[in-house]
């Protein structure tokens, strides 16, 4: 019972196809390190950008 719930689990999930899908174009993806405190950082400029273009939007 317990491998045909996996069995069922990984059918419902896709992560076969994926698997497969990523092994065939393998060539096409990379694996990089990221700096996580940089990554927040970005985001959060990001977010007060757009907080300000709305709040000026909102003025006008």
């Amino acid at each position: 019972m317990q491998e045909d719930l996996v069995t069922l689990a990984r059918t419902a999930s896709g992560v076969d196809q994926l698997a497969a899908i990523y092994l065939k174009n393998r060539d096409l993806y990379t694996v990089e390190a990221n700096n996580p405190r940089q990554l927040v950082e970005i985001a959060a400029r990001d977010i007060e950008k757009l907080l300000s273009n709305r709040s000026k939007a909102l003025v006008i």
